[in-house]
């Protein structure tokens, strides 16, 4: 499914699958991207994607 969306994944890359009912809701959180450390709110903001935080692309 995440190559359909143009997502490759590292070999040691684990992905689990949960599915959400209408008792439980999931949020992905994309991790921080390498070398952003310095970066402010406002220019981290422009970093993430909806793609993102659906988690069919790596930020």
């Amino acid at each position: 499914m995440l190559a359909e969306f143009g997502v490759t994944l590292d070999g040691g890359v684990d992905v689990t699958v949960w599915d959400s009912s209408a008792e439980t809701r999931y949020l992905v959180l994309p991790r921080r991207p390498a070398g952003t450390d310095g970066l402010s709110a406002d220019e981290l903001v422009d970093l993430v994607t909806r793609n993102g935080l659906i988690g069919t692309a790596a930020v």
